[in-house]
């Protein structure tokens, strides 16, 4: 503190000049000296305008349970199931692809390849749930899952939901012996008595 008493009683005790900037500067300088004002350079940065942001995401909280009788074979037997989650751009040419397209070893070149943004795989047990949030940039037109089993009801092994209602609503779908349900979202072209397993009979 002796130091800023020291600056300043030379700067009241230094000769007057015209220019009363150049006072100005002086006690700056001293206050600068001793921590008491930002740097210049602090003060142009504070100017500037702020950094854009990154993309906005959007979460979905998304279910999957499987039920204790989960992708039967010919004997009746639960097995576990590989289960696919996709990021997609757009939904026309996956939703419309055959189950066969979705079996290829290559998934670069199934028909829908170019609208696949991101996929992940799960095995699921019987009784097995997982859960997960998934966080859906700007470019993702839906989120998508797909359930492989080993011989699929029509229409109850594929389903994508929009993403700005998925993200309000959840996803919560049931894993059973050949197909999906559905207990909460809005599946797109999906029918009705699509999101249930009532009258589904495994083969």
């Amino acid at each position: 503190m002796a130091g800023l008493w020291a600056l300043l009683a030379g700067c009241a005790s230094a000769p007057a000049t015209p220019s009363t900037e150049q006072g100005t500067g002086l006690l700056d300088k001293a206050l600068q000296a001793v921590g008491l004002q930002k740097p210049a350079a602090v003060e142009q940065l504070e100017k500037l305008p702020p950094l854009p942001t990154g993309p906005r995401y959007q979460p979905v909280t998304l279910r999957l349970h499987a039920g204790e009788v989960l992708n039967i074979d010919a004997a009746g037997r639960a097995l576990t199931v590989v289960t696919r989650v996709y990021k997609l751009r757009a939904t026309d040419t996956f939703l419309q692809a055959p189950y066969e397209a979705f079996q290829a070893d290559d998934p670069t070149r199934t028909p829908f390849a170019k609208d696949v943004i991101e996929m992940r795989e799960l095995v699921l047990a019987p009784g097995q749930r997982a859960e997960s949030v998934e966080k859906l940039g700007p470019e993702v037109q839906a989120l998508a899952v797909v359930t492989l089993y080993r011989q699929p009801a029509a229409g109850r092994w594929r389903f994508a939901f929009e993403t700005k209602a998925a993200s309000a609503s959840g996803i919560t779908l049931g894993l059973h012996g050949c197909a999906m349900s559905v207990s909460q979202g809005q599946p797109l072209q999906a029918a009705p008595e699509h999101l249930r397993v009532a009258g589904v009979r495994c083969q």
